[in-house]
């Protein structure tokens, strides 16, 4: 039986293989194969649902074929994220069974294709037509949202996370001004890099969530993940991003960088940098770009010089420098997120 070669029919009629017997039963555990998915011989053109097949349907549970037929059922009907219930939900988790909202979703890559991966689980997940974000109508404008960035920081709670930010950094730039042996100093440096990464994910979060349409900060990453996720590999991410921005492409880099951070935070991964993706999306929405990029350098040179201009106020200069800092940061995250909610049928990066 582990002989026999198979092909497979994926619901949106693409054919896949030949593959062994071996690695259907993979795929099946991987949640790649559905319940409903056609499969028949190499040889044949008889094509049957996989969990009609006796050695295949041993591998599916009554709650994966529930899970099945809810998304299938259930795709065009608006829903909610199981963690934020109050946005839209973005996708379907085929492993868990639950609604999750764009921030709570994954994006990853193999080979040509796109894969949306659960956050929570680990499941792959599949997009609802109601919520995708190259169907949904835009109400507000570009300009609108941009001007509404200078506030952003401030709605919700986010005053709160705002100061807690300021704090944490203040907390670490004061400790490494004290004398300390080099053991400690290097103690320190590593729980420096652990809070940048952090704070690098976090920022990403801001992006994901203002390109979801979201008027407030979000709530802080977990580290569900792991801690080698949530800081190590949001370093690495902006990291490589400014490094082929500014080299690769260099002629072109001022208007290349800031569409890069933003691809690199939505597709979740530093093949964002991909020229395919960048160049195109300039051009599709000059205008808007050209004023989200001019806004995007004027808080960076705004947030450095609040840094090089230490205000001495009862000795707590550096905590004030720090909250403008970080205050400026997130408006820059704010406009980049809003310019792709506004303009995402045009980029076009999600298409289901």
């Amino acid at each position: 039986m582990n002989d026999i070669r198979w092909k497979i029919k994926k619901q949106d009629g693409k054919i896949y293989g030949p593959a062994d017997t071996q690695t259907i039963e993979k795929w099946i555990g991987e949640q790649r194969l559905m319940p409903e998915d056609l499969v028949s011989t190499a040889d044949s053109e008889d094509w049957k649902p996989v969990k009609d097949y006796p050695q295949f349907a041993g591998m599916f549970s009554y709650e994966d074929t529930t899970i099945e037929q809810n998304i299938r059922e259930d795709k065009n009907k608006p829903k909610s994220c199981v963690n934020h219930p109050d946005r839209v939900a973005f996708g379907f988790c085929l492993k868990c069974g639950k609604y999750f909202c764009q921030n709570c979703i994954k994006t990853t890559f193999l080979e040509k294709n796109t894969f949306y991966i659960c956050r929570v689980c680990g499941g792959k997940c599949e997009l609802l037509q109601s919520s995708d974000p190259t169907k949904v109508a835009v109400s507000q404008s570009f300009w609108k949202l941009m001007l509404s960035s200078f506030v952003y920081p401030f709605r919700g709670s986010g005053a709160v996370v705002l100061v807690g930010i300021t704090l944490v950094f203040g907390l670490l730039r004061f400790v490494s001004l004290l004398p300390m042996i080099w053991i400690a100093r290097i103690f320190l440096l590593l729980i420096d890099l652990m809070v940048i990464g952090y704070a690098i994910e976090y920022m990403f979060c801001v992006i994901r969530s203002s390109a979801n349409g979201d008027t407030e900060l979000p709530d802080p990453p977990d580290l569900s993940r792991g801690i080698m996720d949530e800081t190590a590999i949001p370093i690495l991410q902006l990291l490589g991003t400014f490094i082929i921005s500014f080299t690769i492409f260099l002629p072109v880099c001022i208007i290349y960088f800031p569409m890069a951070v933003l691809s690199v935070a939505m597709f979740d991964s530093i093949r964002g940098v991909d020229p395919r993706i960048i160049l195109p999306s300039i051009v599709r929405a000059p205008k808007q770009y050209f004023v989200a990029v001019l806004f995007f350098y004027l808080t960076v040179f705004i947030s450095y010089i609040s840094k090089v201009l230490r205000i001495p106020i009862f000795g707590l200069g550096f905590l004030i420098t720090e909250f403008f800092s970080i205050y400026f940061i997130m408006v820059e995250m704010n406009i980049l997120g809003s310019f792709y909610f506004t303009q995402r049928k045009k980029l076009g990066w999600f298409r289901s």
